[in-house]
């Protein structure tokens, strides 16, 4: 390439040296400054000129390596592309083809079984008329076992849906056997899942591991189709053992890939890692030692990069795996399905050829651009020379101009006109002269503009801003002082009625000592009335400004508008103590009013009474939170306009509230209470809504106590207490009875959560439920006892409703229905009468657990995790859960009956007893509640409620079963009014699961029949 640009600079150095050393040298000390001019010019040029040579040689010489460099990239990496793209399609190709293939397999096999399938239906069709079941399932049976596919591996089997195998070509020694309980060796129930696809579906694949035709063990995996025929209560499948199917896959693809091989610089191979070529060049050999001229193991290298995800390997290419030595670059990708590699590479020397002829072209063209670049390095040397020519006359005659204009400044003192004067240098002596008279004016206009910026500055202030003399005399004031200050301006002096009293002192007495010099500095609020006579508060501050000799010769006042940050500041205090909604106090201040109430002399006639809105959320829910709030704000104005009027009151949370009042000495207690719900409780009217509400009240005799906290807690004690529904007046004073009740119930919430972490405390027991006509055992209720390992046993009726009230009865529930559904699924294996849905198991759900969003997920996933059948389970509902939300209950009622599960209302009579719901409910069952059943043998109104519901009930075609029957007169009473079932004590006490093995055995011996 080209190497002259040292030669180059060697040569026209030195000669620029000399010719400045001549131009230096040989010039006179004082002479023209043209002549000067032209010398130092051709000195320019000449070194201009080469160095520009110089810089455009070398600038040409280093653009042809970079694109050089450049070019062998660009081919090399065209090289990698084409190389990576081939290496990916043959990966991909691989990939896609094996994906066709199974789907291929798939579709055949269920060809196949079609088949099989179409010959079965056509012999059952043909001779059903002719042959009983046996011998018709045996015929077909005989017919498939002969067939045979995939070199004789391929073969049908048939299997019943309880598990017993009917066909079994591979192994006719299992045929007979029941093979529900089969597992492959990965744990796969296989026959259970294809009994399962049976069912749901009526077709479907499984893959598990058996043995193969012609080789020994049980661990070939394979994948089967399998399609139930009606006829014969059986499925008919078959399937194909994956690893003979996988190398007849593998050997179609490698054909394929040796057909696209092909000739030409670009290859593609591929090779397992233990060396052995599949295809490409040595197939079918082993390469792993194969080295290249450097010594490299090329198949190691490969196996390497495909093993780290697959890359580049640059190396000699062996002539023992080509035509030829030359050196490749190939690109590897690993495929772990055949525990290979495949790749493409590309011969470098048909690249290599490439770019020597892309260099060979740019050489031919740089050496143009050089002789482009010497000719216009030549045209530049003679213009050069024509500026410099021209150069030098101009500065003769800007001299020239100079000289006159200097003589005219001196004549007159005017300035320097400078207009035809056109260098610089020459242009800065005039400006020298001109700057001088310049300064002056500067230095006055500076001043001015001061004096103007000082009192800009001071008129748009964002403050009141005023200068006052020590005389109190308004020497300056801005817009803002002149609009909020009620002054004369003729005549603006500090007047003491613009301030309140005690602000005119702080500020009479700080300007005072200010005019002494004894303060520089003061700040403070003061009260100022503006122009319209409002009062206004300010953050005021005050400043000395001094005169040259530094005395104190004016006041500067700032004042900044306060009032807003003020009143702020008014309601943050307030909302510390009241809270926002209804002005009463909140529940921190009414502690500390409490407090301070309770350290003086407290009277015997002092009661803390607390309120509580029932059903307050209710509210919020069906009318809005601004209904909510509007009834809040109207029992607040309520509690303040009470007589005697309270001493404190206050809102405690959301709807909760306190006052403290003092007896009338007519009145008791309870009379004041009573009073006051009357107040409380009248109707409400917001807009065209018509409110009723409710308050729940606990009393305190403030006598008593001597702390707030402990005060508040016996108010909320006892309100506790009214909501639970233990006192249904709705009002209740505290006594120290409750404080242990509360310890109790705290004990006892704290042992039920522990032990819903231990579900083995709760223990189930059945109690029998009879039918009538006729009589036999038609099922259990399943009833749960708590055995605490400290407490013993706990009676349901105190833990139950505890559950219910502090949110614990939807896990309880679910613990409760997991272990009916083991219960039931043991009952299952073992009892024929459940086997064959004689018999139910009742379940109760509580209202809070049926409506919960995953409700019917969790059955459902009970139900499949114990494999129990839908028609055997009973789920108990009671009236208050369906009437809370009937529509929500009607969605869910209709889910559960589409799983098959029957629905029975429980404790009928006790709640809302809506007749009307009955109907949309779709229910199966009536339990008519003890209370009902008790009187039944005494009294007639009882005997006719439960004929009502009786007839109407089969009107329905619904089952009336009678809870709490315990005597024989109960028992004739239901049965002449046409009782269908009946449950309790008379028949069977709840027993636990060891007791129900009697009743399960003979379900038709009825505990009665001996009275009978």
């Amino acid at each position: 390439m080209i190497s002259f640009s040292s030669t180059w600079m060697l040569v026209m150095i030195p000669a620029v040296i000399l010719l400045a050393t001549a131009v230096l040298f040989g010039s006179r000390h004082h002479g023209s400054l043209r002549h000067l001019t032209w010398r130092w010019n051709l000195l320019f040029i000449v070194a201009a000129l080469g160095f520009l040579s110089f810089y455009t040689l070398q600038t040409y010489q280093q653009q042809f390596h970079r694109r050089t460099e450049q070019i062998e990239q660009e081919f090399l990496q065209q090289a990698r592309d084409q190389v990576r793209q081939r290496a990916s399609f043959v990966h991909d190709l691989i990939l896609d083809e094996k994906k066709g293939s199974e789907q291929q397999l798939k579709q055949s096999l269920r060809q196949t079984v079609l088949q099989a399938v179409h010959l079965a239906e056509t012999l059952i069709a043909r001779y059903q008329n002719q042959m009983d079941s046996v011998e018709l399932t045996r015929l077909v049976v005989e017919s498939l076992r002969p067939l045979r596919y995939r070199n004789g591996r391929g073969y049908l089997f048939a299997t019943r849906l309880d598990g017993t195998e009917l066909l079994f070509a591979d192994h006719p020694e299992y045929e007979g056997r029941n093979m529900v309980d089969m597992q492959d060796q990965d744990g796969v129930f296989y026959v259970r899942e294809m009994i399962r696809l049976s069912r749901q579906k009526g077709e479907g694949f499984v893959s598990y591991r058996i043995s193969q035709p012609g080789a020994t063990g049980w661990h070939h995996k394979k994948i089967a189709y399998i399609h139930y025929v009606p006829e014969l209560k059986a499925f008919i499948g078959t399937g194909e053992y994956l690893q003979s199917f996988e190398r007849e896959v593998q050997q179609k693809i490698i054909d394929k890939l040796d057909r696209l091989v092909g000739e030409g610089p670009l290859s593609i191979f591929g090779a397992s890692y233990e060396g052995t070529s599949l295809f490409g060049p040595a197939k079918g050999k082993n390469v792993l030692n194969v080295q290249d001229n450097n010594g490299i193991f090329v198949v190691h290298e490969l196996i390497r990069t495909a093993k780290k995800g697959g890359g580049f390997v640059r190396y000699e290419m062996p002539d023992s795996l080509g035509k030829g030595h030359y050196e490749k670059i190939s690109y590897c990708l690993p495929l772990e399905m055949w525990n290979c590699y495949v790749g493409a590479g590309i011969d470098l020397s048909f690249v290599h050829q490439n770019i020597a002829s892309a260099r060979q072209a740019l050489m031919t063209s740089l050496r143009s651009q050089i002789a482009q670049g010497a000719l216009f390095i030549v045209v530049l040397g003679f213009i050069l020379w024509a500026v410099g020519q021209r150069l030098s006359r101009s500065i003769k005659d800007n001299v020239t101009v100079l000289n006159r204009a200097l003589e005219t400044v001196a004549g007159d003192g005017r300035e320097v006109e400078l207009d035809d004067v056109k260098f610089d240098e020459f242009i800065a002596i005039g400006q020298a002269a001109n700057r001088m008279l310049e300064q002056r004016r500067i230095a006055e206009d500076e001043l001015n503009d001061t004096r103007l910026r000082f009192r800009t500055a001071l008129e748009r202030a964002p403050l009141m801003v005023a200068l006052v003399d020590p005389q109190r005399y308004i020497l300056f004031s801005n817009s803002m002082w002149n609009d909020a200050v009620p002054m004369d301006v003729c005549a603006a002096h500090l007047e003491a009625h613009w301030f309140s009293e005690a602000s005119w002192v702080k500020f009479d007495t700080a300007f005072d000592q200010m005019v002494k010099g004894r303060l520089q500095q003061e700040r403070f609020d003061i009260c100022l009335k503006n122009v319209q006579g409002e009062k206004r508060y300010y953050d005021m501050a005050l400043a000395t400004i001094q005169n040259a000799d530094g005395e104190n010769s004016s006041i500067l006042v700032m004042a900044r508008d306060i009032t807003e940050r003020r009143q702020a500041e008014e309601r943050l205090t307030w909302l510390a103590h009241y809270d926002a909604l209804t002005g009463l106090a909140h529940r921190n201040y009414a502690k500390e009013q409490l407090e301070q109430m309770l350290t003086g002399e407290v009277a015997d006639d002092l009661w803390l009474l607390m309120f509580d809105i029932n059903r307050f959320k209710r509210i919020n829910e069906v009318y809005g939170h601004a209904m909510g709030d509007f009834v809040l704000k109207e029992l607040a104005q309520r509690l303040q306009s009470l007589q005697p009027s309270p001493r404190i009151s206050a809102r405690l949370s959301s709807n909760e509230f306190i006052i403290v009042i003092s007896l009338p000495d007519d009145e008791s207690i309870d009379e004041t209470v009573e009073r006051f719900k009357a107040v409380l409780c009248a109707p409400l009217q917001c807009n065209d809504n018509r409110l009723v509400v409710d308050t729940r009240i606990s009393g305190v005799c403030c006598h008593q106590v001597e702390d707030a906290a402990e005060l508040l807690h016996r108010a909320d004690v006892a309100l506790r207490e009214v909501k639970e529904g233990r006192h249904t007046q709705g009002f209740m004073v505290y006594d120290e009875r409750l404080d242990q009740i509360y310890q109790e119930n705290e004990l006892l919430e704290k042992a039920l959560r522990l032990a819903l972490q231990s579900p083995e405390q709760f223990q189930l027991h059945f109690q029998p439920i009879w039918s009538l006509n006729p009589q036999h055992l038609k099922g259990f209720e399943a009833l749960v006892r708590w055995q605490h390992p400290t407490f013993g046993l706990i009676s349901p009726a105190r833990f139950i409703p505890l559950a219910e009230q502090r949110a614990l009865i939807v896990p309880l529930g679910q613990i409760i229905f997991k272990r009916a559904c083991e219960t039931l699924a043991q009952w299952l294996k073992r009892y024929p009468t459940v086997q064959q849905g004689m018999v139910r198991l009742s379940v109760n759900m509580a209202p809070q657990q049926f409506v919960t969003e995953n409700f019917i997920e969790e059955i459902e996933a009970t139900l499949e995790l114990w494999s129990l059948p839908p028609e055997i389970l009973c789920i108990e509902i009671t009236e208050t859960s369906l009437m809370e939300d009937p529509e929500l209950a009607i969605q869910r009622i209709r889910a559960l009956k589409e799983m098959g599960i029957a629905i029975s209302i429980d404790d009928f009579g006790t709640g809302y007893s809506s007749l009307s719901y009955l109907q949309q409910f779709d229910v199966d069952i009536i339990k008519l509640d003890r209370s009902l059943v008790v009187n039944i043998a005494e009294t007639h109104s009882a005997q006719r409620i439960i004929d009502a519901v009786v007839r109407l009930g089969h009107d329905l075609d619904l089952t009336i079963v009678a809870e709490g029957v315990e005597t024989f007169d109960q028992l004739q009473q239901l049965r002449k009014l046409n009782c269908d079932a009946i449950q309790g004590y008379l028949t069977g006490k709840p027993c636990p699961i060891e007791g129900v093995h009697d009743w399960l055995s003979a379900p038709e011996k009825f505990p009665l029949s001996r009275l009978d």
